[in-house]
């Protein structure tokens, strides 16, 4: 089955090729009228039409509870949005996708910059099953 991918308006429009030589069906949010659209909004529209939102959000996580939510999230984490920052990522990137299931957050990118977020994320889901969910304190890349 093909995955269908919303790439969100801070991801390179130009990786889009890349994408579907793969068999990825790619849409950008201009095309949907989607453009200017954030966060859970964003999520909220792309539900059910989408199966992965690409995007370089990392907050995004962390500003939106995605329990229980029917798209998928992959973070890529690139020094900038710049083609050759991903191209060493797009193998796994491709991977990552083909075995994402709905709800899932993924990061793609810079190890250091993949590790902080990750330490973040898994301390969110422990406040969140403390019942004192905060959003962490943000770390300085």
């Amino acid at each position: 089955m093909t995955k269908t991918l919303l790439f969100d308006q801070n991801y390179s429009r130009k990786l889009r090729p890349h994408y579907e030589e793969q068999g990825f069906q790619v849409t950008l949010l201009k095309e949907v009228g989607l453009y200017g659209v954030f966060n859970g909004t964003l999520l909220a529209a792309a539900e059910g039409r989408w199966d992965v939102l690409v995007t370089m959000d990392v907050n995004l996580p962390f500003e939106n509870d995605m329990r229980g939510r029917k798209i998928s999230v992959l973070i890529a984490m690139v020094h900038l949005d710049k083609i050759p920052f991903h191209l060493p990522y797009l193998p796994t990137a491709y991977e990552i996708i083909r075995h994402m299931q709905p709800g899932d957050i993924e990061y793609v990118g810079e190890p250091g910059r993949i590790a902080v977020q990750k330490y973040r994320w898994q301390l969110l889901k422990e406040q969140q099953a403390q019942g004192s969910a905060r959003i962490p304190p943000k770390r300085v890349f």
